[in-house]
């Protein structure tokens, strides 16, 4: 038990100013990391719902070590600390809940978390009164995995993973059955297709966040551009991302933005001495491949 204890996980959240900017001109940025009160838990999969000058609200995974099962927490982050001083749970079923991801439609605010176990994909909206996230009805009959819903490809499509093999499954509305329904899978030559973050549009492009689990779950962050052919598309990698965290070093796993502000969730350990061991080993270990090249 002890031993499990020196090598548990946990994710944390950072909100770095400037927006995709950062990104694609690889510009130096600041990584406000936020400050978790609870030790208990942690919180991933961060999507930001609504900022201001004082605070920045974002829906995220909540995953306690004496539960582990996933739900969906509103968080309350002051901006002069970085601290979480307010966490409510929004959403909370018999299965696994995670990556609440965050569709804005005609004045509404409508949110589609991952909840594969339960074999299908449900939407719902955001009540911010009760504080609840209120369910509309089921938009895919399949269980699929972080997935982005878009119309920055000309109409309306669904992108998730129906397995988690590190593809993407690309589901096309339906106006007929009024759901989403599959077109076709798209996968990778190496595991880096499952989603990481919304579909966002920068410049004149769409790109699509994808997860590089070359090394491990959630290790870095490769960002595909996504070009129509006829009815087809192609995914070309432009850009990868790694932690930007010496203690939180060991992955990063989502990337999204909100009126230009980043929300990033980064994985390391959680017991602060085995983070500073891996740390070393990673070091030594890329010092040690760049002697023997």
């Amino acid at each position: 038990m002890k031993f499990n204890r020196l090598i548990e996980k946990r994710w944390e959240i950072g909100l770095i100013e400037g927006g995709y900017e950062t990104v694609f001109n690889n510009k130096k940025f600041k990584v406000h990391w936020v400050k978790n009160p609870k030790r208990d838990r942690w919180y991933a999969d961060p999507f930001i719902l609504s900022m201001n000058d004082e605070e920045i609200i974002i829906l995220a995974e909540e995953y306690r070590f004496d539960n582990p099962k996933g739900r969906i927490a509103k968080l309350t982050v002051d901006r002069h600390s970085w601290r979480i001083v307010k966490d409510v749970i929004v959403l909370e079923l018999d299965t696994h809940l995670s990556f609440p991801n965050i569709l804005r439609h005609e004045g509404k605010i409508y949110v589609y978390p991952e909840n594969c176990r339960s074999g299908k994909m449900s939407i719902y909206e955001y009540d911010p009164a009760q504080e609840k996230l209120i369910f509309k009805k089921v938009i895919c009959d399949d269980g699929l995995w972080d997935s982005s819903i878009t119309n920055l490809l000309g109409k309306w499509q669904l992108f998730g993973g129906k397995n988690n093999a590190y593809c993407i499954d690309v589901y096309n509305w339906s106006d007929t059955e009024k759901k989403f329904v599959f077109f076709r899978t798209y996968q990778s030559q190496k595991p880096n297709h499952q989603l990481a973050g919304q579909i966002f549009a920068y410049g004149d492009s769409v790109y699509c966040p994808t997860q590089d689990a070359t090394e491990t779950y959630g290790g870095a962050i490769e960002i595909m551009k996504v070009v129509k052919k006829d009815n087809d598309l192609d995914f070309i990698p432009t850009k990868r991302l790694v932690s930007p965290s010496l203690r939180y070093g060991m992955g990063m796993h989502t990337l999204n933005e909100y009126n230009g502000m980043l929300v990033i969730d980064v994985k390391g350990f959680n017991n602060i001495f085995t983070g500073i061991l891996y740390y070393f080993y990673k070091r030594i270990k890329k010092l040690y491949k760049s002697l023997i090249k």
